[in-house]
């Protein structure tokens, strides 16, 4: 049997006291298990453990480190817009964008659904900047486009699913053509005299 003693510090903020215990381990492959680190800040965390023997010699310091990160991520712009000529419509074919900046780098790609199917496509653009594209099919639900974003940092925090944009753009589905509506010449006939009127 050993004595063990361990010290975890955020080294980055002097002011935050380490988090220390000590106990006996029987074997190699011991686990020291259940320490709290609420107390240390969100940070690099320094682990140092130390061994002593039955005859009291300490061996030296053994050190690992380990980010900490309970801030849960955010969605700091968010946009939708369509491939149509009036990019807040869209029509069957058309092609709906949804573009969005987290606040952090986060674990692969979001989950995305637009109009309540999953996205064709989710894309990282570097510098947390991503888009999900889906091409709109006939049978879409004839209204604004809903949408939503899943995504969790690096840590494994998830973030708040977002279903809005930040700057109020919209994009609303419209497959309806229009009816109602004729056309009548205003000449019985067209000849030489009328043909530019």
């Amino acid at each position: 049997f050993h004595q063990y003693g361990y010290s975890i510090d955020d080294p980055a903020n002097a002011g935050t006291a380490a988090v220390t215990g000590a106990g006996t381990i029987a074997t190699a492959t011991d686990q020291i298990i259940g320490i709290d680190v609420s107390t240390l800040d969100d940070d690099t965390l320094t682990f140092t453990v130390y061994l002593t023997d039955s005859a009291g010699n300490q061996g030296a310091d053994a050190t690992d480190t380990v980010s900490k990160d309970t801030i849960a991520p955010t969605l700091t712009t968010v946009s939708i817009v369509s491939d149509n000529a009036d990019t807040s419509l869209a029509k069957a074919g058309d092609t709906v964008t949804v573009s969005f900046t987290s606040s952090e780098a986060l674990n692969g790609l979001p989950t995305v659904t637009i109009d309540g199917n999953a996205a064709d496509a989710v894309n990282g653009l570097g510098g947390n900047n991503y888009t999900a594209t889906r091409v709109m099919q006939a049978g879409d639900s004839e209204a604004a486009v809903v949408f939503t974003i899943d995504f969790t940092d690096l840590a494994g925090n998830p973030g708040v699913q977002v279903p809005a944009t930040t700057d109020a753009s919209s994009v609303t589905f419209d497959e309806t053509p229009p009816v109602g509506y004729s056309v009548t010449y205003d000449q019985a006939a067209i000849n030489a005299a009328n043909q530019n009127a």
